[in-house]
């Protein structure tokens, strides 16, 4: 295992573009599977195990940073599945100017919370952009989430503000399961014990916080892991219908077809 004394610069005035931005469920072992994509990604991880960039190897410890340059490849070898906040976005032009330096791994410790809020901060944002009745801003807003990050990271200024209104804590705790457990299958009462609630007040509060409900939500989650999947992986088509919990081929086709447009074979040739 090496220490990281690598870093990347980031141009100061540069606003991010964002391409994904969620938590992810991850069961990579012994470095088997390699993650190459046309985006630069930021990791915050909640397990243990280790990362390969490139041909460096790092140890993670929950509360682990990462950061993944695009063209660089990525792979992870996990004793045990966990989950990571994952947010992919465009690379800069070259910028003349003021730059904050990402180090390309860095355990938080007691940051690890405060880094947590900001990365679900810039995750709501991105998913309220992407609502077709969005507001025109919102693209925007999210940019300034991300930008707002990577300078914090920089710079590691604990003076900054993080809290944020995180809405209904019941509503934040069915989110964080559906975001963790994306692999698996579940039922609505599943999501109601996980809230404390009953099935039929969930659905209310749930739809007032999001805009969409459970159902929709989860499915807009599946699509989004999906299409993360076919564009930094080589898993075949059926094994990424299997590792977002739609296993069945056809159902899995008609779903992704619907929410992008195309199907999951011709989105991986688009490359988009």
């Amino acid at each position: 295992m090496q220490s990281c004394t690598k870093f990347f610069d980031w141009p100061v005035h540069e606003m991010p573009r964002l391409r994904v931005a969620a938590m992810f469920p991850l069961t990579d072992r012994k470095f088997d599977r390699v993650y190459r994509g046309p985006t630069h990604a930021l990791h915050l991880h909640d397990y243990a195990g280790s990362i390969r960039l490139d041909d460096l190897e790092f140890e993670l410890t929950p509360g682990t940073l990462t950061f993944s340059p695009v063209g660089g490849e990525s792979r992870y070898d996990l004793p045990e599945p966990g989950t990571h906040w994952c947010v992919h976005f465009e690379p800069t032009v070259s910028v003349d100017g003021p730059v904050v330096q990402i180090p390309l791994v860095l355990p938080l410790g007691s940051r690890a919370p405060d880094a947590a809020a900001r990365f679900a901060r810039v995750a709501r944002l991105h998913q309220l952009s992407r609502s077709p009745d969005s507001p025109p801003a919102s693209p925007f807003a999210a940019s300034v989430a991300m930008a707002e990050l990577l300078h914090w990271v920089g710079l590691l200024d604990s003076t900054v503000n993080a809290s944020t209104n995180t809405g209904h804590a019941a509503v934040e705790r069915v989110l964080n399961h559906i975001d963790r457990n994306l692999q698996y299958t579940y039922n609505a009462d599943t999501l109601a014990k996980t809230a404390g609630l009953s099935q039929n007040y969930l659905a209310r509060i749930f739809h007032r916080h999001t805009g969409v409900t459970v159902a929709r939500y989860t499915l807009n989650r599946r699509v989004e892991l999906a299409k993360l999947l076919l564009r930094s992986t080589f898993l075949p088509i059926k094994q990424v219908a299997i590792n977002v919990g739609l296993p069945d081929a056809r159902h899995f086709n008609k779903q992704f077809r619907a929410g992008v447009g195309v199907s999951p074979s011709t989105y991986r040739k688009q490359g988009a």
